[in-house]
């Protein structure tokens, strides 16, 4: 992906972040859960976020993955987020 984002001439116009593993735990097992059995993608702050589900978190951001997923929004401040 970022040589196609060069060749295409993006890198002049766009800034391009590339965060690669954001559960490695859960890539290492085959598994949406992290070291502690949490899916890190329901971890985060949401008006739907569910407390009793226990595989969610005890409350949003419990989990350091999604406290470091968090952060690098907050440090790119990105546009866009795939």
């Amino acid at each position: 992906l970022p040589a196609a984002f060069l060749a295409d001439g993006l890198a002049d116009t766009v800034t391009l972040t590339i965060l690669e593993d954001a559960n490695p735990d859960g890539r290492a097992a085959g598994s949406r859960g992290n070291a502690d059995g949490v899916d890190v993608n329901r971890n985060f702050p949401a008006s739907n976020f569910d407390a009793g589900n226990p595989a969610n978190g005890s409350t949003p951001l419990s989990q350091p993955e999604a406290v470091a997923v968090v952060a690098a929004i907050d440090r790119t401040t990105p546009n866009l987020i795939i």
